[in-house]
């Protein structure tokens, strides 16, 4: 699979790194997910964040960067079969950014009905510090047999984490 070519600034074109970076975090195996990111970046901005140890990366997608279809992305994990057969949940955007920020709140959605339409039983974690739309809840109501939603408010000050966004 090949992932769309990602236009940025200050980010050397011969540096390879950024494409695999990406490929390996669209659909892997986390300690206690499978896990699926077809978007890199965050604009939430939360100084804790463990994405700050990728300065380049992180300098480059200060915002939600799409760089595979939602389609290619369950295309992938249907390849996966050794993940499909593991007994872990399936986490959207867990890795890369939140699943709720407008930017990434129609994959989301898209990316549970695939998964199910893909005939893939398995449960579907969606963890965010963004408040979720009414709307947002109607779209899902239909698969919540299958989806843990986990929704985090720290109340740390301003400076460690943005308010939500």
């Amino acid at each position: 699979m090949e992932v769309k070519e990602v236009k940025m600034k200050s980010f050397e074109k011969k540096d390879i790194r950024l494409k695999e970076f990406l490929e390996d975090n669209l659909c892997f195996k986390s300690k206690s997910f499978i896990s699926l990111n077809p978007f890199y970046g965050c604009n939430v901005g939360c100084a804790y964040c463990y994405r700050l140890s990728h300065k380049v990366l992180f300098n480059v997608f200060k915002r939600p960067e799409r760089f595979a279809t939602d389609k290619e992305t369950i295309e992938l994990l249907k390849s996966k079969k050794e993940l499909i057969e593991s007994g872990y949940p399936i986490s959207l955007h867990d890795s890369s950014t939140d699943p709720f920020l407008p930017e990434t709140i129609e994959c989301t959605i898209n990316l549970v009905r695939l998964i199910k339409k893909a005939g893939i039983n398995k449960k579907i974690v969606i963890i965010s510090k963004v408040p979720i739309e009414e709307e947002v809840i109607k779209k899902l109501i239909p698969f919540k047999e299958d989806l843990i939603i986990m929704y985090g408010f720290s109340n740390l000050p301003t400076k460690l984490e943005s308010p939500n966004k």
